[in-house]
């Protein structure tokens, strides 16, 4: 299988991501195929997106708002993700 990013190399990193309200509420699921070096850049532009994004929740949140905060930051990601996939 090739990689899905580069379509170059052979797929040797194989991602399963679960997203949903909660562990035991799983809505969706995402499966990756890269290769060692797409995956590498992978890691890095999900870590850097991550953590540029997430610096807006805030600690004064009320619980909900927090929670809602959260499920929306995971959805954000997982679509710059997709998105950066495709970019190749």
């Amino acid at each position: 299988m090739l990689c899905e990013r580069c379509q170059l190399r052979e797929a040797m990193i194989h991602i399963t991501e679960n997203y949903g309200t909660s562990r035991d509420e799983i809505t969706a699921t995402t499966k990756r195929h890269l290769c060692e070096a797409c995956g590498e850049e992978y890691q890095r532009e999900s870590e850097q997106y991550l953590k540029q994004q997430s610096s807006h929740l805030q600690a004064e949140m009320s619980k909900a708002e927090r929670a809602a905060a959260m499920q929306q930051l995971r959805d954000d990601v997982r679509q710059h993700m997709t998105d950066w996939i495709s970019r190749r």
